[in-house]
């Protein structure tokens, strides 16, 4: 089942899937799941909207451009891609591809849990999403086909490892090859982006709409239009994905959802278990014992 706003596949696939499939002449989609360890390597030359839905997950996403006419969306920062761009994405950051031609759309992913044995360094690389040039370091590409080629020879039990090691491999990369960082925009903060920072910091105590709009002083109506037009989707809806998956988060990590609820911001269990089955397609009580 599709959402307008989706969780990675990372969030959806608890065994170990490893898969080809061919969509066309010059199409091709290759993946790893195994947990909440992802490698995908995508190439497709369809500009289907379903193909490239906007959403969250729980992991670490590292995303490299190979080529294309693209631009990708961070929560409320836009990035126009160049080949050997390496977008590092946080876990909880909402975020989307935009494809402006029918030119062949060519990438790499990894997906990984925050805690997953790698160097301390990365919270400081990408504290909100951030896109890295590899464009003078080629080398960057050979990287992930090895690691691609893991899938093919590795026993499944050391997949997740390279994984990881290709991620200490491109932090160690970034900090010692001073590899150049596309920031946001100096200047004057958009209302968008003033709203979506207050969401970040308090989203667990909003509740309804009104209370975003009299913070900034518009009306909802207005409210809305910024956030479905910036970021194509609604201000609670954000919010409510946000809330879904810090309970994830602390339910992988061993706690009651009983107990967390109301401190991800629902004001009665069976809201939040209405809300969350609706989106994982699994009560929280059996994908704790998934995970």
């Amino acid at each position: 089942m599709r959402f307008n706003i989706a969780f990675c596949a990372v969030l959806c696939y608890n065994a170990i899937d490893s898969k080809l499939k061919i969509y066309g002449r010059n199409s091709v989609k290759k993946d790893f799941f195994e947990n909440s360890f992802n490698f995908s390597h995508y190439k497709i030359d369809s500009t289907a909207k379903s193909d490239y839905v906007q959403h969250m997950h729980t992991t670490y996403e590292f995303l490299l451009f190979i080529s294309g006419d693209a631009d990708y969306i961070i929560e409320d920062f836009k990035y126009t891609l160049a080949p050997l761009d390496l977008l590092i994405i946080p876990p909880t950051n909402y975020h989307y591809l935009i494809l402006k031609s029918n030119k062949l759309y060519e990438r790499f992913v990894i997906n990984f849990p925050a805690k997953a044995g790698v160097l301390d360094l990365l919270d400081d690389l990408a504290p909100s999403g951030k896109v890295y040039h590899f464009k003078d370091i080629p080398e960057i590409k050979a990287a992930f086909e090895k690691t691609e080629r893991y899938i093919e020879t590795l026993s499944t039990k050391y997949l997740a490892a390279a994984i990881v090691n290709l991620v200490n491999d491109i932090i160690f990369r970034i900090t010692t090859m001073n590899v150049p960082c596309e920031k946001k925009t100096d200047g004057k903060v958009s209302l968008c982006s003033e709203i979506v920072n207050y969401l970040q910091q308090d989203y667990r105590n909003i509740n309804n709409m009104e209370q975003i709009a009299k913070k900034f002083y518009i009306c909802q109506s207005h409210l809305s239009h910024i956030f479905q037009s910036e970021l194509g989707i609604s201000p609670m809806k954000y919010v409510r994905q946000k809330k879904l998956l810090l309970a994830k988060t602390l339910i992988s990590e061993g706690n009651m959802p009983t107990h967390i609820y109301e401190f991800c911001g629902f004001s009665s269990y069976n809201t939040f278990l209405r809300a969350y089955e609706k989106v994982f397609g699994c009560p929280p009580t059996v994908d704790k014992s998934q995970d």
